[in-house]
């Protein structure tokens, strides 16, 4: 693991950057992550985390940044891919996010999360038939995923809607 390439210091400012993340202190995580970068410009790991905290705090043009940094140094990190297609999904740029998740895809064609971020994308760019066929996907590969079946409802009755028109 590129972990193992870092000195304790900066595996420890990571860690504690990822703590206060996953604690929800994102603002907080961000000095850390940045400190550990000043020490590794190209820890990927803080990159990515970094970039995931921006995303949580609403800043997804600083995200996009870390994204592309981390896919610059490591062009199949399919973590980075996955966020970037988030981040271009919460600035409503659904036609680019689609193309980060079928990234994802091509490497990891049963990644449930992302069957269901390319079905929403797909959905507001109101491609509900497409959009169906991404829940169905999350359905086959998790009966039990209700957001699956709320959304694949919510794309049915769209299309329906849309063909009475």
């Amino acid at each position: 693991m590129l972990n193992s390439l870092f000195s304790p210091r900066e595996k420890n400012l990571f860690q504690e950057g990822l703590t206060l993340s996953k604690l929800g202190r994102y603002a907080d995580a961000l000095s850390f992550f940045d400190q550990a970068l000043e020490l590794s410009p190209d820890y990927q790991e803080a990159l990515v985390n970094k970039g995931k905290a921006l995303t949580n705090l609403g800043r997804y043009s600083d995200a996009i940044k870390c994204f592309d940094r981390t896919l610059e140094l490591s062009p199949r990190n399919i973590d980075a891919w996955f966020c970037k297609g988030l981040a271009l999904f919460y600035q409503e740029k659904y036609d680019q996010a689609v193309y980060y998740f079928d990234n994802v895809l091509s490497t990891y064609p049963d990644d449930v999360n992302t069957w269901l971020e390319k079905g929403s994308a797909l959905f507001y760019q109101d491609k509900y038939e497409e959009s169906i066929r991404c829940f169905d996907r999350v359905l086959f590969l998790d009966p039990g995923n209700e957001s699956a079946r709320c959304n694949r409802e919510d794309a049915m009755n769209a299309l329906e809607k849309k063909s009475l028109q």
